[in-house]
Protein backbone atom coordinates (compact mmCIF):
# COMPACT_ATOMS: atom_id res chain seq x y z
CA UNK A 1 0.00 0.00 0.00
CA UNK A 2 2.65 2.06 1.17
CA UNK A 3 4.92 1.79 -2.60
CA UNK A 4 1.10 1.97 -4.11
CA UNK A 5 0.67 5.88 -2.46
CA UNK A 6 3.80 6.94 -3.38
CA UNK A 7 3.38 6.33 -7.20
CA UNK A 8 0.05 8.03 -6.63
CA UNK A 9 1.30 10.62 -5.05
CA UNK A 10 4.47 11.13 -7.74
CA UNK A 11 1.34 11.38 -10.38
CA UNK A 12 -0.20 14.25 -8.66
CA UNK A 13 3.53 16.14 -8.10
CA UNK A 14 3.64 15.65 -11.75
CA UNK A 15 0.66 17.07 -12.52
CA UNK A 16 1.59 20.17 -10.22
CA UNK A 17 5.01 20.69 -11.75
CA UNK A 18 3.00 20.14 -15.78
CA UNK A 19 0.63 23.26 -15.05
CA UNK A 20 3.19 25.66 -12.57
CA UNK A 21 5.20 24.92 -16.65
CA UNK A 22 3.06 26.15 -18.80
CA UNK A 23 2.95 29.14 -21.06
CA UNK A 24 6.57 29.34 -19.49
CA UNK A 25 8.83 30.93 -22.42
CA UNK A 26 12.00 28.89 -23.20
CA UNK A 27 12.98 30.68 -26.14
CA UNK A 28 12.19 33.23 -29.00
CA UNK A 29 13.50 34.68 -32.46
CA UNK A 30 12.65 37.61 -34.58
CA UNK A 31 10.15 36.37 -37.00
CA UNK A 32 11.40 36.46 -40.75
CA UNK A 33 8.29 39.03 -42.09
CA UNK A 34 5.56 41.19 -40.49
CA UNK A 35 2.34 39.98 -41.07
CA UNK A 36 2.52 36.46 -39.88
CA UNK A 37 -0.80 34.92 -39.39
CA UNK A 38 -0.02 31.74 -39.53
CA UNK A 39 2.22 28.26 -38.19
CA UNK A 40 2.56 25.13 -38.45
CA UNK A 41 5.23 22.77 -37.49
CA UNK A 42 7.41 19.42 -39.10
CA UNK A 43 9.66 17.32 -37.06
CA UNK A 44 12.27 19.89 -38.81
CA UNK A 45 10.74 23.29 -40.09
CA UNK A 46 8.60 25.64 -39.02
CA UNK A 47 6.31 27.38 -41.63
CA UNK A 48 5.28 30.67 -40.95
CA UNK A 49 2.68 32.39 -43.28
CA UNK A 50 2.63 36.26 -44.36
CA UNK A 51 -1.03 36.62 -45.32
CA UNK A 52 -2.49 39.49 -47.55
CA UNK A 53 -2.10 39.93 -51.13
CA UNK A 54 0.31 40.10 -53.08
CA UNK A 55 2.32 38.09 -50.41
CA UNK A 56 0.95 35.05 -49.11
CA UNK A 57 4.20 33.66 -48.96
CA UNK A 58 5.20 30.93 -46.36
CA UNK A 59 8.76 31.07 -44.95
CA UNK A 60 10.36 27.33 -43.83
CA UNK A 61 12.39 27.85 -40.55
CA UNK A 62 14.64 26.22 -37.70
CA UNK A 63 12.05 25.88 -35.24
CA UNK A 64 14.81 26.92 -32.74
CA UNK A 65 16.68 29.50 -34.37
CA UNK A 66 14.26 31.18 -36.52
CA UNK A 67 16.55 30.94 -39.80
CA UNK A 68 15.11 30.75 -43.10
CA UNK A 69 15.80 27.66 -44.90
CA UNK A 70 13.49 28.52 -47.71
CA UNK A 71 10.09 30.40 -49.42
CA UNK A 72 6.98 29.75 -51.35
CA UNK A 73 4.28 30.99 -52.52
CA UNK A 74 0.23 30.12 -51.37
CA UNK A 75 -1.96 29.25 -54.61
CA UNK A 76 -4.46 32.04 -56.75
CA UNK A 77 -5.35 35.51 -56.13
CA UNK A 78 -6.73 35.72 -52.97
CA UNK A 79 -6.81 38.83 -50.34
CA UNK A 80 -6.16 36.72 -47.26
CA UNK A 81 -4.72 33.40 -46.66
CA UNK A 82 -4.71 32.86 -42.83
CA UNK A 83 -4.20 29.94 -40.85
CA UNK A 84 -1.58 27.07 -41.22
CA UNK A 85 -1.42 23.01 -40.58
CA UNK A 86 0.98 20.47 -41.30
CA UNK A 87 0.25 16.77 -42.02
CA UNK A 88 3.45 14.11 -42.21
CA UNK A 89 4.34 13.37 -45.80
CA UNK A 90 5.18 16.77 -46.63
CA UNK A 91 1.65 18.44 -47.10
CA UNK A 92 1.09 22.40 -45.75
CA UNK A 93 -2.72 23.00 -45.51
CA UNK A 94 -3.78 26.42 -46.04
CA UNK A 95 -7.43 28.30 -45.70
CA UNK A 96 -7.90 30.84 -48.31
CA UNK A 97 -10.05 33.19 -45.84
CA UNK A 98 -12.04 35.54 -48.36
CA UNK A 99 -12.56 32.72 -50.70
CA UNK A 100 -13.81 29.80 -47.93
CA UNK A 101 -11.06 27.36 -49.53
CA UNK A 102 -9.12 25.03 -47.52
CA UNK A 103 -5.18 24.10 -50.16
CA UNK A 104 -3.04 21.13 -49.34
CA UNK A 105 -0.24 21.68 -50.58
CA UNK A 106 3.58 20.65 -51.15
CA UNK A 107 5.55 21.63 -48.29
CA UNK A 108 8.49 22.70 -50.20
CA UNK A 109 7.81 24.04 -53.20
CA UNK A 110 3.59 24.98 -52.54
CA UNK A 111 3.08 22.85 -55.55
CA UNK A 112 -1.35 22.27 -55.19
CA UNK A 113 -2.50 18.75 -54.74
CA UNK A 114 -6.10 19.82 -53.91
CA UNK A 115 -8.44 21.78 -51.90
CA UNK A 116 -12.09 21.72 -50.84
CA UNK A 117 -14.71 24.60 -49.63
CA UNK A 118 -16.21 25.55 -46.13
CA UNK A 119 -19.16 26.97 -45.14
CA UNK A 120 -17.40 29.60 -43.29
CA UNK A 121 -14.44 31.98 -43.25
CA UNK A 122 -11.52 29.44 -41.63
CA UNK A 123 -9.30 31.78 -39.94
CA UNK A 124 -7.45 28.88 -37.87
CA UNK A 125 -6.18 25.58 -39.15
CA UNK A 126 -4.61 22.13 -37.49
CA UNK A 127 -4.10 18.47 -37.70
CA UNK A 128 -5.73 16.21 -35.59
CA UNK A 129 -2.96 13.82 -35.26
CA UNK A 130 -1.62 11.06 -33.40
CA UNK A 131 2.31 12.33 -33.14
CA UNK A 132 4.36 15.05 -33.74
CA UNK A 133 5.11 16.45 -36.92
CA UNK A 134 1.86 16.03 -37.70
CA UNK A 135 1.96 12.11 -37.45
CA UNK A 136 -1.12 10.15 -38.08
CA UNK A 137 -3.25 13.34 -39.43
CA UNK A 138 -6.93 11.63 -39.92
CA UNK A 139 -8.42 14.99 -39.44
CA UNK A 140 -7.79 18.70 -39.91
CA UNK A 141 -9.46 21.49 -37.36
CA UNK A 142 -10.84 24.73 -38.55
CA UNK A 143 -11.70 28.02 -36.62
CA UNK A 144 -14.85 29.90 -37.47
CA UNK A 145 -14.90 33.41 -35.99
CA UNK A 146 -17.92 34.35 -36.91
CA UNK A 147 -19.42 32.04 -34.62
CA UNK A 148 -16.45 31.07 -32.30
CA UNK A 149 -16.82 27.49 -33.36
CA UNK A 150 -14.04 24.84 -34.01
CA UNK A 151 -14.81 22.13 -36.78
CA UNK A 152 -13.63 19.10 -37.39
CA UNK A 153 -13.13 18.04 -40.90
CA UNK A 154 -12.08 14.85 -42.57
CA UNK A 155 -9.50 15.37 -44.99
CA UNK A 156 -11.92 16.23 -47.61
CA UNK A 157 -14.16 18.59 -45.77
CA UNK A 158 -16.95 16.70 -44.29
CA UNK A 159 -17.48 18.34 -40.98
CA UNK A 160 -17.70 15.48 -38.23
CA UNK A 161 -17.87 17.39 -35.22
CA UNK A 162 -17.47 20.69 -33.79
CA UNK A 163 -18.04 22.59 -30.49
CA UNK A 164 -18.23 26.77 -29.50
CA UNK A 165 -15.41 28.59 -27.99
CA UNK A 166 -16.01 30.37 -24.74
CA UNK A 167 -13.72 33.71 -25.75
CA UNK A 168 -14.33 35.14 -29.57
CA UNK A 169 -10.73 34.52 -31.81
CA UNK A 170 -9.63 35.13 -35.41
CA UNK A 171 -6.44 33.57 -34.96
CA UNK A 172 -4.56 30.67 -36.16
CA UNK A 173 -4.85 27.34 -33.84
CA UNK A 174 -3.25 24.52 -32.96
CA UNK A 175 -3.81 21.19 -32.04
CA UNK A 176 -1.92 19.26 -28.84
CA UNK A 177 -2.53 15.10 -29.38
CA UNK A 178 -0.77 14.78 -25.97
CA UNK A 179 -3.76 16.49 -23.83
CA UNK A 180 -6.01 16.19 -26.60
CA UNK A 181 -6.91 19.95 -26.49
CA UNK A 182 -7.43 23.08 -29.23
CA UNK A 183 -4.87 25.57 -28.24
CA UNK A 184 -6.98 29.33 -29.59
CA UNK A 185 -5.70 32.59 -28.66
CA UNK A 186 -8.69 34.71 -27.15
CA UNK A 187 -8.83 38.12 -28.94
CA UNK A 188 -9.81 40.15 -26.50
CA UNK A 189 -7.98 41.64 -23.22
CA UNK A 190 -6.45 39.56 -20.91
CA UNK A 191 -5.65 37.20 -24.56
CA UNK A 192 -5.24 33.85 -22.45
CA UNK A 193 -4.09 30.90 -24.60
CA UNK A 194 -6.51 28.36 -24.03
CA UNK A 195 -6.77 24.86 -24.61
CA UNK A 196 -10.23 23.15 -25.20
CA UNK A 197 -11.38 19.67 -25.08
CA UNK A 198 -13.34 17.83 -27.80
CA UNK A 199 -16.72 18.77 -25.81
CA UNK A 200 -16.08 22.65 -25.66
CA UNK A 201 -14.72 23.17 -22.22
CA UNK A 202 -11.37 24.74 -20.75
CA UNK A 203 -9.13 22.21 -19.67
CA UNK A 204 -6.41 25.02 -19.07
CA UNK A 205 -5.27 28.43 -19.98
CA UNK A 206 -1.87 30.09 -19.74
CA UNK A 207 -0.92 33.68 -20.36
CA UNK A 208 -0.41 34.88 -23.58
CA UNK A 209 3.77 36.13 -23.90
CA UNK A 210 3.20 39.13 -25.62
CA UNK A 211 -0.40 40.40 -25.19
CA UNK A 212 0.09 43.87 -26.78
CA UNK A 213 -0.22 42.68 -30.31
CA UNK A 214 -2.69 42.25 -32.75
CA UNK A 215 -1.85 39.10 -34.73
CA UNK A 216 -1.13 35.50 -33.47
CA UNK A 217 -0.64 32.07 -34.22
CA UNK A 218 0.12 28.60 -33.18
CA UNK A 219 2.22 25.58 -33.57
CA UNK A 220 2.70 22.16 -31.59
CA UNK A 221 5.13 19.73 -31.06
CA UNK A 222 7.01 17.90 -28.91
CA UNK A 223 5.52 19.47 -25.37
CA UNK A 224 5.91 22.79 -26.50
CA UNK A 225 4.09 25.51 -29.02
CA UNK A 226 5.43 28.09 -30.81
CA UNK A 227 3.35 31.48 -30.76
CA UNK A 228 3.65 34.15 -33.22
CA UNK A 229 3.03 37.66 -32.30
CA UNK A 230 2.83 40.47 -34.51
CA UNK A 231 1.99 44.18 -34.79
CA UNK A 232 3.43 45.23 -38.62
CA UNK A 233 6.05 46.67 -36.35
CA UNK A 234 7.15 43.99 -33.71
CA UNK A 235 7.00 40.51 -34.53
CA UNK A 236 8.45 37.83 -32.34
CA UNK A 237 7.58 34.01 -32.16
CA UNK A 238 8.05 32.78 -28.99
CA UNK A 239 8.28 28.89 -27.63
CA UNK A 240 6.54 28.17 -24.72
CA UNK A 241 6.34 25.14 -22.46
CA UNK A 242 3.59 22.80 -23.28
CA UNK A 243 4.08 19.44 -21.06
CA UNK A 244 1.65 16.47 -21.11
CA UNK A 245 -0.47 15.41 -18.13
CA UNK A 246 -2.19 18.70 -17.68
CA UNK A 247 -5.62 16.99 -17.68
CA UNK A 248 -5.18 16.31 -14.15
CA UNK A 249 -5.50 19.16 -11.51
CA UNK A 250 -3.42 19.96 -8.91
CA UNK A 251 -5.85 20.24 -6.18
CA UNK A 252 -5.77 16.15 -6.33
CA UNK A 253 -2.74 16.44 -5.03
CA UNK A 254 -4.66 17.28 -1.48
CA UNK A 255 -7.16 14.25 -1.95
CA UNK A 256 -4.28 11.54 -2.97
CA UNK A 257 -2.50 12.69 0.37
CA UNK A 258 -6.15 12.08 2.43
CA UNK A 259 -6.52 9.17 0.67
CA UNK A 260 -3.05 7.86 2.17
CA UNK A 261 -2.49 9.53 5.17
Amino acid sequence: MKSFSIVLLALALGATSAFSYLGQVVGSFESPDTGIVGLAISSDCLYALRGYIPFNRVYRLNPLTGSVKGTFRLPGTTDYFWGLAYSAGGYIWASDLENRYVYRVNATSGSVYGRWRTSYHPCGLAPRCTGDGGEGTYRIIGLDSSANRVLIHGLTGSVYASFETAYPSSNDIAYDWRNDVVWVVNDEDPYQVYGYKRNGSILASFANPDPALNYYALAYRGRYLWISCDTYRAEHIFRVHCPGGIGVAPASLGKVKALFR
